[in-house]
């Protein structure tokens, strides 16, 4: 199917108005909010800690922060640094899932990330 002029005008005056429409509603920053999570996989031992760097980009002002380690601990935290050094303990052994949330009040955005860890 080809596009009249006509019609591809009218596209791109579409597209256009509604990408400045969003420019003025929200900030640039807010639309590529995202989360990591590392290292994404290694191993730790029942009752010491396993240390991760969270990390977060996409946004400014205050995060509110949460580490669930699936059996273990959950660390919470707000801040308005875009990287914490976070520690997880397990009672358990086995593979476990653990799962950084960072949550942007001032965009009401939610970012995450998962990694593993083998519990010995």
């Amino acid at each position: 199917m080809i596009l009249k002029k006509v019609n591809m005008k009218r596209i791109l005056i579409a597209t256009a108005l509604c990408f400045g429409l969003l420019s003025f509603t929200i900030p640039t920053h807010a639309l590529f909010f995202s989360a990591e999570l590392s290292p994404s996989s290694q191993t730790g031992y029942v009752g010491e800690a396993v240390d991760y760097t969270g990390s977060w980009s996409g946004g400014s002002g205050t995060y509110e922060v949460t580490l669930d380690c699936e059996d273990g601990s959950t660390h919470y935290t707000t801040t308005s640094s875009t990287s914490e050094t976070l520690h997880c303990y397990f009672e358990s052994t086995g593979t476990k899932n653990v799962t950084l949330t960072v949550y942007n009040p001032d965009t009401n955005q939610i970012a995450s990330d998962t990694a593993s860890v083998y519990v010995r």
